[in-house]
């Protein structure tokens, strides 16, 4: 899979959204979720050994997850560091 390609499946009302960014991301989700549905976000991506920003194509539904759910795992984090 190349860098920006979704891959969507459903079954029922549970989405499993795959995306890739440097990394694999494996999401699932309740939350409807359109395959055609995607934010624009910017990334630095070094080219030719230069720092370039780049405009990159996200599913909608990991936007949402990092709008909300960032202090929680930012509080997770933290416990998992000190335990």
């Amino acid at each position: 899979m190349n860098r920006e390609e979704n891959l969507y499946r459903q079954k029922g009302a549970i989405t499993c959204v795959g995306w890739k960014e440097r990394k694999m991301v494996y999401m699932l989700s309740t939350t409807p979720v359109d395959s055609f549905s995607t934010v624009g976000i910017h990334r630095s991506v070094k080219a030719n050994n230069k720092w370039q920003n780049t405009a990159v194509r996200q599913p909608s539904v990991i936007g949402q997850y990092k709008q909300h759910m960032g202090g929680v795992d930012l509080y997770h984090q933290r416990v998992t560091t000190y335990a």
